[in-house]
């Protein structure tokens, strides 16, 4: 067991017995508690680890933004109009759109 200082239902801490306000209390707790478990009605209430996310969740936050991501096949797209390769025309013309806003709106000098 070890001592954990609780305010209503938080664990706050853990540690050595020492003076508190009347709002607080020490409580022996059993050894795997955490902060993240609730102290309810003289009980400890574990909480339940979070469930692991899914491979499209964990995929999808790993990306980098899709900002960068449009960025970089614009690029590409751009590179391979200027070496000569013809696009399909909605790709070309989207690569014509994006070329106009970074002209209208250029990246400020360093």
């Amino acid at each position: 067991m070890k001592k954990a200082l609780i305010q209503g239902t938080r664990i706050c801490e853990f540690g050595e017995e020492f003076p508190v306000h009347k709002d607080l209390q020490w409580v022996d707790v059993p050894d795997d508690t955490t902060e993240q478990d609730t102290y309810v009605d003289g009980a400890v209430v574990k909480q339940p680890d979070p469930t692991p996310p899914t491979w499209e969740e964990a995929r999808r936050t790993s990306y980098p933004p899709l900002g960068d991501q449009l960025d970089s096949i614009l690029k590409w797209a751009n590179s391979m109009r200027l070496a000569g390769t013809d696009l399909p025309a909605d790709l070309d013309s989207t690569v014509a759109e994006w070329l106009a806003v970074k002209k209208k709106h250029p990246k400020p000098e360093e």
